[in-house]
């Protein structure tokens, strides 16, 4: 269930199954796999705890290769 709310030329969605971190430590992981998941149109219940470690090193290997740099 979500909820839209229209900010200006911004359409704010609040969704309750966003995926949820299970410590203190991987916000900023789980924040950015959001943003590329939602941009990308995959389902966000691929974002698991689980998954962080791999999350994490596929961002690691992309930076030292250049992928996301502009």
């Amino acid at each position: 269930m979500s909820t839209e709310v229209k900010d200006g030329p911004w359409l704010i969605v609040v969704s309750q199954r966003a995926p949820q971190q299970d410590n203190g430590g991987d916000c900023r992981i789980f924040t950015l796999k959001v943003i590329e998941f939602l941009s990308v149109g995959l389902p966000l219940y691929l974002i698991k705890p689980q998954n962080i470690p791999t999350f994490r090193l596929r961002m690691v290997v992309d930076m030292l290769h250049g992928v996301h740099n502009v």
